[in-house]
């Protein structure tokens, strides 16, 4: 028999969060009734006390079930959580997150209508305590390829798979894919959708986010993500059947005007002649070749003047120019 709903968490040396992250979902469960639940926790390889936290709550609670696997990253995780889930409907939470009282009741009443894609609102905990909450606006919409060309500006929808429930049917055969360590949440959300007929928003704060300070914002270089990001790619453009002006447009936007940023940001981290190797490497990857033959999307002159820069190849008044801009902001 299915359950209403499988919710999969990904853990990965989540002791200081997994406890409250566990005892929101108990809660919400307490304040539904008729709602058939499971709880699909994949530990990721955490080499803390994560699972003793865990086992106390297997013990107690039938319906919360564990798995381990070697470390493989999150990806992997939460593909193990789809392959062993049997709701109707699937969603995900990090476990450093928490769900509000009234998710299962707001998601029992809503999934009436029988949406391939819900989407719902989420407040964002800073650091500094502060919250921001992210509502959607109330309406049903079509799925299908014709939403797939405003994916930059559309973040509620094509970002995060935890602010999400996804019909199991619409998502039999979509998986994260695991060579990514970099938006894979948009290429899995862009399948779904794609997949889709029916998308329902609805503006109830279901979930807290709350704010770590995770790879993109260290202060060290990533190594890999221009690599990363040029796969991202070559996976983007695999989901249109087709390259027209609007599309094209949306990819440019969200390619040069999105991950380009985070790319030259990273770079900074750099002595300045390991800089000029990687605006080299910019310049000559697949995205960039690509997109920069496209109108150039972007959102502000600064961008506008560095890609100017990378695509005249240069390279030293480049590194200048972002030496200035950044200068004492590290």
């Amino acid at each position: 028999m299915k359950n209403d709903i499988s919710l999969i968490i990904p853990v990965f040396n989540g002791e200081k969060f997994i406890e409250r992250c566990l005892n929101g979902v108990i809660k919400a469960f307490n304040n539904v009734d008729n709602f058939s639940i499971e709880l699909i926790l994949v530990d990721d390889g955490s080499t803390d006390d994560s699972k003793i936290i865990i086992n106390e709550f297997t013990q107690r609670y039938d319906w919360i079930k564990y798995f381990y696997q070697e470390n493989q990253g999150p990806s992997t995780a939460r593909n193990v959580g789809l392959n062993l889930a049997n709701g109707i409907y699937i969603s995900f939470v990090d476990c450093d997150d928490e769900v509000k009282p009234e998710f299962f009741k707001v998601l029992q009443q809503v999934i009436v209508d029988k949406p391939d894609l819900l989407v719902f609102g989420y407040e964002k905990i800073l650091t500094n305590a502060k919250i921001e909450n992210f509502p959607p606006k109330q309406k049903n919409e079509e799925g299908g390829k014709k939403r797939l060309t405003h994916v930059t500006d559309d973040k509620e929808l094509f970002w995060y798979p935890w602010s999400k429930i996804y019909q199991s049917n619409l998502i039999k055969t979509i998986r994260f894919d695991q060579r990514m360590r970099l938006g894979e949440d948009t290429i899995f959300n862009l399948h779904a959708v794609k997949n889709a007929k029916l998308i329902k928003r609805i503006p109830n704060i279901l979930y807290s986010y709350y704010e770590n300070l995770g790879s993109l914002s260290s202060p060290s270089y990533k190594n890999g993500l221009l690599e990363n990001m040029d796969y991202h790619f070559e996976n983007r453009l695999g989901v249109h059947e087709s390259l027209d002006d609007a599309v094209k447009l949306d990819i440019s936007k969200y390619y040069l005007g999105h991950i380009l940023p985070w790319l030259i940001n990273n770079i900074l981290y750099l002595p300045g002649q390991e800089r000029k190797k990687e605006f080299k490497k910019i310049v000559e990857s697949n995205f960039f070749k690509t997109c920069i033959k496209w109108k150039w999307n972007v959102d502000s002159k600064g961008q506008y003047i560095i890609l100017s820069l990378l695509n005249f190849r240069m390279f030293n008044l480049l590194n200048l120019l972002l030496k200035i801009q950044y200068s004492g902001k590290r």
